[in-house]
C-alpha cells in the first residue's frame, strides 16, 4: 500500500477565496446529469445548450459533469455551450470512479483510472489545468486514500487545481482527515438527511459542503410523481426508493395541499437549503428552460421576499417533512 499523505490541513479554503476574489456567486451549480439524454425520460438534447447557456447568463458560473454521465454526451453538450464563453470566467467541476462496461457501472478509484480521466478531460477541454476535480464514489474494492494521494499528487503537478470527494461515509470522512481537499459533494434535501452531522464537521474542517439533489429527482417539486406513476421502464428515477414510499407520498401529498405564499415548490425547497449553516451550495439539474429560470429567481429575492417565503406554510413544513 502507498504512503498515504495525510497531513496536517490548512487553515483555510483557498478555492472558497477564489470564488470569492472573482465575485462568483456561489449559491447554485448547474449539474448536467441529466442533460445528456438518458435516464431520465424522453428528452430533446438541443434544449440543453440553451439551458447552459441561460443559467451562466442568470449568474451560475460553475458547472458540474463527469465523462460517465450519459456516456459522455454530457460532457460534450457542455463543452460545446461553453464554448463561446472566457475559459476564466466559469469554473468546471469534473468527476471520475465510476465508469460504463457496456451497459453495466463499476466503481474505480485507482490511481490509473483516475489519470486516464484527467488527461482526457485536459485534452477533452482543452486546458493546461482542470478547475475541479472529484472522486464521484468511493471504490469499495480499494483505500480511498490510494484516490486522495492520486488526486494530491495531481494537484502537486498542476493538473488540477482544486479536488474534492463525494459519498462519503462516515468511516471514510475519518480516513480522509488530514488531506487538503477543498470540498465535498452530499446528497441532501429535505427528504435526504441523513448526514446532516457529518456535513457540519466538514465545514468544521474548512472543506466546502455542496449539496446535491434538491428536488430528489423531481419528487419534491412534481405533485404527479406521489400521486400516479409516470415514469417510463428505462428511466433511472425507478431504481429511487422514496418515488414508491406509500408513506412518503402521504406525506407529500399533503405537503403540496400547503399555502406556498405565491411562490413556487423550488423557491421554497431552495430557500430553505440556503439556510442550512453547513451547506454553502446547492447543485441543481434542470432539464428545460421554465425550471432552470424558476430556480435562478431566488438569488434575487429581497429580504422582504425571503420573509415572506419563510413564513409560508409550505416552507415551515419542510423541516419536519418526516
Amino acid at each position: 500500500m502507498l504512503p498515504h499523505q495525510n497531513k496536517q490541513p490548512s487553515s483555510s479554503n483557498k478555492f472558497r477565496l477564489y470564488l470569492d476574489q472573482n465575485h462568483f456567486d456561489d449559491r447554485l451549480v448547474l449539474g448536467t446529469w441529466s442533460l445528456g439524454g438518458s435516464h431520465f425520460g424522453s428528452y430533446d438534447t438541443r434544449i440543453a445548450g440553451d439551458v447552459i447557456k441561460q443559467a451562466y447568463e442568470r449568474g451560475i458560473r460553475q458547472f458540474d459533469s463527469a465523462e460517465f454521465y450519459a456516456k459522455g454526451q454530457s460532457q460534450v453538450i457542455l463543452r460545446n455551450a461553453l464554448r463561446s464563453y472566457d475559459a476564466y470566467s466559469y469554473v468546471l467541476h469534473l468527476k471520475a470512479g465510476l465508469r460504463w462496461k457496456g451497459n453495466q457501472v463499476f466503481h474505480d478509484g485507482s490511481a490509473a483510472h483516475l489519470k486516464t480521466v484527467v488527461r482526457d478531460a485536459l485534452k477533452f477541454f482543452k486546458r493546461d489545468s482542470m478547475d475541479v476535480f472529484l472522486l464521484h464514489w468511493p471504490d469499495p474494492s480499494l483505500d480511498i486514500r490510494i484516490a486522495c494521494d492520486t488526486l494530491s499528487k495531481l494537484k502537486e503537478k498542476g493538473a488540477i487545481h482544486v479536488w474534492g470527494l463525494c459519498n462519503l461515509s462516515k468511516e471514510e470522512v475519518l480516513l480522509v482527515q488530514g488531506y487538503d481537499y477543498s470540498l465535498c459533494q452530499w446528497h441532501y434535501n429535505p427528504l435526504y438527511r441523513h448526514d446532516e452531522k457529518v456535513m457540519n464537521r466538514m465545514q468544521d474542517k474548512q472543506v466546502m459542503v455542496y449539496g446535491y439533489s434538491p428536488f430528489e429527482q423531481g419528487l419534491l417539486v412534481n405533485p404527479r410523481y406521489s400521486q400516479e406513476s409516470v415514469l417510463s421502464k428505462r428511466d433511472v428515477r425507478n431504481r429511487n426508493p422514496l418515488f414508491f414510499d406509500t408513506d412518503i407520498k402521504t406525506r407529500l401529498q399533503r405537503l403540496f395541499l400547503l399555502d406556498t405564499a405565491g411562490f413556487s415548490y423550488s423557491h421554497c425547497i431552495l430557500q430553505w437549503l440556503f439556510q442550512k449553516s453547513f451547506l454553502d451550495t446547492v447543485i441543481i439539474g434542470p432539464r428545460y428552460l421554465k425550471h432552470l429560470n424558476d430556480s435562478c429567481d431566488v438569488l434575487s429575492f429581497s429580504e422582504a421576499d425571503k420573509k415572506r417565503l419563510r413564513y409560508s406554510d409550505f416552507y415551515q413544513a419542510l423541516e419536519n417533512i418526516f
